[in-house]
């Protein structure tokens, strides 16, 4: 009888444990960005030029 007990607890608290974890684990609500706003972003922040913006845009867009 103590066997049983013993396992239903041990389940209980994994369960608690398992929708502990599910209900706090962030979710994605949107898509990820794709490759030319990522582009676009490096270009915002400064960590590319208006050079390799372009060529890179290029490639992309056009597969060359």
């Amino acid at each position: 009888m103590w066997l049983w007990v013993s396992l239903g607890l041990a389940s209980l608290w994994c369960a608690v444990w398992v929708a502990a974890r599910w209900l706090t684990t962030p979710r994605r609500t949107s898509e990820p960005p794709n490759a030319l706003e990522v582009l676009s972003e490096r270009l915002r922040r400064g960590e590319i030029t208006d050079e390799q913006y372009r060529r890179d845009r290029r490639t992309y867009t056009t597969g060359h």
